[in-house]
């Protein structure tokens, strides 16, 4: 019984040093940033996440990189 508590323990403790050292793990659309929680948004043409803000003005909207910017544009 003693073995279980202790090896329940070893990994509770685990669980929080990792979540403390990786706080993006959550699961969500979400990053943390050096001012905080930052939005991601989806590229219309890709699909991909990137954070809001730092995107590439289209047609179609924000789009995440130059070569989705060029096919949006087509």
């Amino acid at each position: 019984m003693a073995k279980i508590l202790l090896l329940a323990a070893a990994a509770l403790a685990l669980y929080v040093l990792l979540r403390r050292r990786f706080p993006g793990l959550k699961g969500d659309e979400r990053k943390v940033s050096g001012k905080g929680v930052a939005t991601l948004v989806r590229c219309p043409v890709c699909g991909v996440y990137f954070e809001e803000g730092t995107g590439f003005a289209s047609k179609k909207g924000f789009v995440c990189s130059e070569a989705c910017r060029s096919k949006a544009d087509a």
